[in-house]
Protein backbone atom coordinates (compact mmCIF):
# COMPACT_ATOMS: atom_id res chain seq x y z
CA UNK A 1 0.00 0.00 0.00
CA UNK A 2 2.77 2.47 0.89
CA UNK A 3 4.49 1.72 -2.46
CA UNK A 4 1.27 2.63 -4.25
CA UNK A 5 1.04 5.92 -2.36
CA UNK A 6 4.70 6.77 -3.15
CA UNK A 7 4.08 5.88 -6.80
CA UNK A 8 1.01 8.14 -6.95
CA UNK A 9 2.94 11.00 -5.30
CA UNK A 10 5.69 10.56 -7.89
CA UNK A 11 3.19 10.64 -10.77
CA UNK A 12 1.47 13.69 -9.30
CA UNK A 13 4.83 15.49 -8.97
CA UNK A 14 5.74 14.75 -12.60
CA UNK A 15 2.35 15.91 -13.84
CA UNK A 16 2.58 19.10 -11.73
CA UNK A 17 6.02 19.93 -13.11
CA UNK A 18 4.91 19.28 -16.69
CA UNK A 19 1.88 21.50 -16.28
CA UNK A 20 4.22 24.44 -15.65
CA UNK A 21 6.05 24.03 -18.97
CA UNK A 22 3.84 26.48 -20.96
CA UNK A 23 4.81 29.35 -18.65
CA UNK A 24 8.46 28.57 -19.29
CA UNK A 25 7.79 28.46 -23.03
CA UNK A 26 6.22 31.93 -22.86
CA UNK A 27 9.32 33.26 -21.10
CA UNK A 28 11.48 31.63 -23.76
CA UNK A 29 9.40 33.24 -26.50
CA UNK A 30 10.15 36.67 -24.98
CA UNK A 31 13.87 36.02 -24.53
CA UNK A 32 16.48 37.98 -26.44
CA UNK A 33 17.68 34.77 -28.14
CA UNK A 34 14.19 33.90 -29.37
CA UNK A 35 13.64 37.45 -30.64
CA UNK A 36 17.04 37.41 -32.33
CA UNK A 37 16.09 34.24 -34.24
CA UNK A 38 12.75 35.78 -35.18
CA UNK A 39 14.45 39.03 -36.30
CA UNK A 40 16.78 37.04 -38.57
CA UNK A 41 13.95 34.91 -39.94
CA UNK A 42 11.53 37.78 -40.63
CA UNK A 43 14.01 40.64 -41.29
CA UNK A 44 11.83 42.66 -38.93
CA UNK A 45 13.40 44.15 -35.81
CA UNK A 46 11.31 43.77 -32.66
CA UNK A 47 10.83 46.64 -30.23
CA UNK A 48 13.97 47.20 -28.19
CA UNK A 49 17.54 48.48 -28.14
CA UNK A 50 20.19 47.43 -30.69
CA UNK A 51 23.86 48.02 -31.46
CA UNK A 52 24.59 50.27 -34.43
CA UNK A 53 26.98 48.48 -36.79
CA UNK A 54 29.47 49.66 -39.36
CA UNK A 55 28.18 50.53 -42.80
CA UNK A 56 26.47 47.73 -44.74
CA UNK A 57 26.60 45.29 -41.81
CA UNK A 58 23.36 44.47 -40.05
CA UNK A 59 19.83 45.55 -40.94
CA UNK A 60 19.55 48.88 -42.72
CA UNK A 61 17.03 51.33 -41.26
CA UNK A 62 16.33 55.02 -41.74
CA UNK A 63 16.03 57.09 -38.58
CA UNK A 64 12.45 58.32 -38.42
CA UNK A 65 11.95 62.00 -39.30
CA UNK A 66 15.46 62.23 -40.85
CA UNK A 67 17.40 61.11 -43.90
CA UNK A 68 19.99 59.32 -41.73
CA UNK A 69 20.64 55.64 -42.46
CA UNK A 70 21.97 53.20 -39.85
CA UNK A 71 22.79 49.52 -39.78
CA UNK A 72 21.58 47.61 -36.73
CA UNK A 73 22.82 44.32 -35.36
CA UNK A 74 19.72 42.06 -35.30
CA UNK A 75 20.59 40.71 -31.83
CA UNK A 76 18.68 42.93 -29.38
CA UNK A 77 20.25 44.30 -26.22
CA UNK A 78 16.98 44.70 -24.29
CA UNK A 79 13.42 44.06 -25.48
CA UNK A 80 9.90 44.82 -24.28
CA UNK A 81 9.89 41.82 -21.94
CA UNK A 82 12.82 43.55 -20.14
CA UNK A 83 10.84 46.79 -19.70
CA UNK A 84 9.34 47.01 -16.20
CA UNK A 85 7.83 50.45 -16.63
CA UNK A 86 7.49 53.02 -19.41
CA UNK A 87 6.56 56.55 -18.34
CA UNK A 88 6.13 59.89 -20.05
CA UNK A 89 8.10 62.54 -18.17
CA UNK A 90 9.10 66.18 -18.50
CA UNK A 91 12.61 67.52 -17.88
CA UNK A 92 13.54 70.82 -16.22
CA UNK A 93 13.30 72.58 -19.61
CA UNK A 94 9.69 71.32 -20.02
CA UNK A 95 10.71 68.91 -22.81
CA UNK A 96 8.92 65.56 -22.83
CA UNK A 97 10.67 62.20 -22.97
CA UNK A 98 10.03 58.53 -22.25
CA UNK A 99 11.71 56.86 -19.29
CA UNK A 100 12.07 53.08 -19.44
CA UNK A 101 12.90 51.05 -16.32
CA UNK A 102 14.54 47.71 -17.03
CA UNK A 103 14.30 44.40 -15.19
CA UNK A 104 17.43 42.74 -13.78
CA UNK A 105 18.40 40.97 -17.03
CA UNK A 106 17.75 44.13 -19.05
CA UNK A 107 19.79 46.21 -16.58
CA UNK A 108 22.76 43.85 -16.92
CA UNK A 109 22.52 43.81 -20.73
CA UNK A 110 22.11 47.59 -20.86
CA UNK A 111 25.14 48.17 -18.62
CA UNK A 112 27.31 45.87 -20.77
CA UNK A 113 26.00 47.42 -24.01
CA UNK A 114 26.49 51.02 -22.92
CA UNK A 115 30.03 50.18 -21.78
CA UNK A 116 30.79 48.57 -25.16
CA UNK A 117 29.12 51.41 -27.10
CA UNK A 118 30.74 54.28 -25.16
CA UNK A 119 31.78 56.87 -27.74
CA UNK A 120 29.38 55.32 -30.26
CA UNK A 121 25.64 54.95 -30.74
CA UNK A 122 22.79 52.57 -29.97
CA UNK A 123 19.42 52.44 -31.69
CA UNK A 124 15.88 52.09 -30.37
CA UNK A 125 13.39 50.26 -32.58
CA UNK A 126 9.62 50.29 -32.18
CA UNK A 127 7.61 48.00 -34.44
CA UNK A 128 10.45 47.87 -36.99
CA UNK A 129 10.83 51.68 -37.02
CA UNK A 130 14.11 53.26 -35.94
CA UNK A 131 13.03 56.03 -33.56
CA UNK A 132 16.09 57.11 -31.66
CA UNK A 133 19.89 56.86 -32.04
CA UNK A 134 21.61 58.46 -29.05
CA UNK A 135 25.34 58.94 -28.66
CA UNK A 136 26.55 56.95 -25.65
CA UNK A 137 28.87 58.98 -23.41
CA UNK A 138 29.44 56.42 -20.65
CA UNK A 139 28.23 53.18 -19.15
CA UNK A 140 24.72 53.28 -17.66
CA UNK A 141 24.28 50.88 -14.75
CA UNK A 142 21.07 52.06 -13.04
CA UNK A 143 18.66 50.14 -15.30
CA UNK A 144 16.98 53.25 -16.69
CA UNK A 145 17.02 54.28 -20.32
CA UNK A 146 15.29 57.15 -22.07
CA UNK A 147 14.00 58.23 -25.44
CA UNK A 148 14.45 61.97 -25.45
CA UNK A 149 14.54 63.18 -29.02
CA UNK A 150 13.38 66.72 -29.71
CA UNK A 151 11.74 65.33 -32.86
CA UNK A 152 8.64 64.18 -30.96
CA UNK A 153 5.73 66.12 -29.50
CA UNK A 154 3.98 65.27 -26.24
CA UNK A 155 1.18 63.60 -28.22
CA UNK A 156 3.65 61.53 -30.23
CA UNK A 157 5.42 60.46 -27.04
CA UNK A 158 2.05 59.42 -25.57
CA UNK A 159 1.42 57.30 -28.68
CA UNK A 160 4.90 55.76 -28.46
CA UNK A 161 4.31 54.93 -24.79
CA UNK A 162 1.01 53.27 -25.68
CA UNK A 163 2.64 51.23 -28.48
CA UNK A 164 5.52 50.09 -26.26
CA UNK A 165 3.15 49.00 -23.48
CA UNK A 166 0.99 46.93 -25.85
Amino acid sequence: MSRLILFLIGVFTIVSCNSQTPAKSTATMNSVDYIYQKNIQDSVLATGWYFIEKESMGFERQLEKTEEIYFLNPRPIAVVSNFKKVALKKNRYNDFYLSISLDEAGTQSWAAATLKATGGKLGFMLNNRLLYVPHINSQITQGITTINSSSYTKEEYEELERLIEK
